[in-house]
Formats: C-alpha cells, structure tokens, sequence
C-alpha cells in the first residue's frame, strides 16, 4: 500500500476525532471556484471542492513518518545513514503557501570531499512558525574518484502558511525563511541561507548584524562562491546567525546576521572579531556588484574568467 494511500485511509479514520475539512469552518474561497481551504493541523490547505479534506488533504501537514532517520530516497539504505546537519539552503525564490514545496539542501561546509552520497532529509511541522528538518548524509556502494565540496540534495516541506517559520535543523535552530504567495508577480531573487552557528545558549532569534569588512574571489568558476564578511566588534556572545545571499541579476545582496543569546554571559573587555562565511546561490558568467545589508562599503567580482584574485575591502563599523 503506497504512503499516500496509507495516509488517506488513516484521515478517514481521524477525521471526526480530530475535526479537520470543511467541518473545521473553513468555507470555499469565493474567488477560486472549486476550491475548499482545508484546516490541517493549524496549516490551511487549498484542496478541490468536490472531494473531502478527509481524503489525502492533510497528509504532509498532520501525518510525517517519523522512521528514526530522514528519508534518504527510494535507493538508500536506511542503515547507512548517519545524522549531520544542513550547512545551507539553496537555489530558492519563494517558500509558497499553501501548498508543499521543495527546498535544496546542501551538506558539508565546503572543505571537504565527497562523491556519491545523498542527502536524507524528513520535513515536519512543530507549531505554526516553527519547521522542523531531521537531515543525514547516506552513503551506499558506489565507485567514485571525484571530490565534491558539498552533498546536494531536495527536502520536501510541507505546506506552510504566510509569514517567518523558524527552521530547526536535527533540533538546533538553523534559518528563517518567510512564505508567500507565490502566485505575486513580482520579482524574486535567487536566494542561498547558510545556516547559523550552534550555540549552547540555543538562540533562535536573528538579528541584524553589520559587518566592518568583506572578502571574497574574483574570478571564480561558475556555481556557487563564498563571501567572507567580517565584524571588528560583534555584540558580547552573539554567534552568526543565519546569513542570506540574494542575486537578481547581475546584483548580489548580503544579509549577515547575529543571533540574540538566551543566557547571561561574563563579556570579556575587549571586542572578540568574527567571521562569516555566506554563500552565493549558483551564479551564471559575468561580472557582479555586491552590496552588504547596512555597509556602506561595496564590492565587484568576476564569474568565469580564468584569473583568481581575492578582493578585500570596508571600513565600517558594527552596528
């Protein structure tokens, strides 16, 4: 019995109980005939008129399989993956509402080597606002003499309701994203979210944080390129917070941030500098123009020329 099915049958069983569908008191959309907005588990669905919410609607928000380890595809071995966490999350425009999405994943922070192996990863929803992501790195028997810097690979989200959802990776807060509305004419840029740095005093809430200084590579292959930004005096026991690239066209956007610390902390006299590392969604040839968010300093680079050079530069001040 196929996973959809199974789910189905089991919503039939619990739909009374639990008091989803139009029982809810979610009416048609006027302005969408044929359609109902089924109520599942606080996320309200768009689901053909004609047919039940009983029947299916619910299954990616009420129902995840929770096997122990993400889902790592229809040709992993279970039992060969082992939990790691998301290093970023990549070549996305919109979160949609309403509706499940996709989401790509990156593993390993860039230094390292691997060739073959896939991500695993099972989506969640905790709470409205609050997505849960458990991720692995799978492995099986393959021949590879490659070297690739990251594992990519699609998680599946359910359908989400407008606004900020917090994004806990294998149970450490990790990103933000915000849902839309997809069908909004405007346009979007390509985004990549490099996830933040794990702290003890498990803070969730980003905040802005302005950087002193940047470095990055002129001249890199095309793909995805690192950006270096700096912070001379970052607040008393903040680490990184999530850090957004933005590209919409020729113009790259960086958002650094710092998370907020949930603990009393004994701050030492002097500032303690740090260092960020975001990373660019995948980048076409040609020439770029960076701005950083509340810098005054700007920069430029080059994709798919066969000269390297690393720019640095600044001059502000943390904010």
């Amino acid at each position: 019995m196929s996973r959809i099915l199974f789910l189905s049958l089991l919503l039939v069983g619990c739909y009374d109980r639990h008091g989803r569908g139009r029982d809810a008191g979610f009416d048609a959309d006027p302005d969408a005939p044929g359609v109902q907005i089924c109520e599942c588990c606080g996320v309200g669905v768009e689901w053909p008129a004609n047919i039940d919410c009983a029947f299916g609607a619910c299954d990616f928000a009420c129902f995840p399989i929770d096997t122990g380890l993400p889902d790592a595809g229809p040709d992993a071995d279970p039992g060969d993956c082992s939990p790691m966490p998301l290093h970023a999350l990549c070549d996305y425009r919109v979160v949609p509402i309403g509706i499940p999405s996709r989401i790509t994943g990156l593993l390993g922070d860039g230094d390292g080597c691997f060739c073959g192996e896939t991500l695993g990863c099972s989506a969640s929803i905790r709470r409205p606002g609050v997505l849960d992501l458990s991720t692995a790195l799978c492995t099986g028997d393959f021949l590879c003499d490659g070297c690739f810097p990251f594992v990519e690979g699609e998680c599946e989200i359910p359908a989400l309701t407008e606004g900020d959802w917090q994004v806990y990776v294998n149970g450490e807060f990790s990103f933000q994203v915000t849902a839309e509305d997809a069908a909004d004419p405007i346009a979007r840029p390509d985004r990549c979210q490099r996830a933040a740095n794990p702290d003890e005093c498990r803070p969730d809430m980003p905040g802005p944080a302005v950087p002193s200084s940047f470095c990055h590579i002129s001249n890199p292959n095309p793909g995805r390129a690192e950006i270096r930004v700096f912070h001379e005096c970052p607040p008393c026991g903040a680490p990184a917070g999530p850090c957004e690239v933005e590209v919409l066209g020729d113009q790259v956007h960086v958002r650094p941030s710092s998370l907020l610390a949930s603990c009393e902390l004994a701050c030492p006299p002097v500032c303690i500098p740090r260092e960020d590392v975001c990373l660019t969604p995948r980048l076409e040839p040609g020439r770029y123009h960076v701005s950083y968010e509340g810098a005054a300093f700007e920069s430029e680079f080059t994709v798919g020329s066969d000269e390297f050079i690393e720019i640095c530069g600044g001059g502000a001040t943390d904010g």
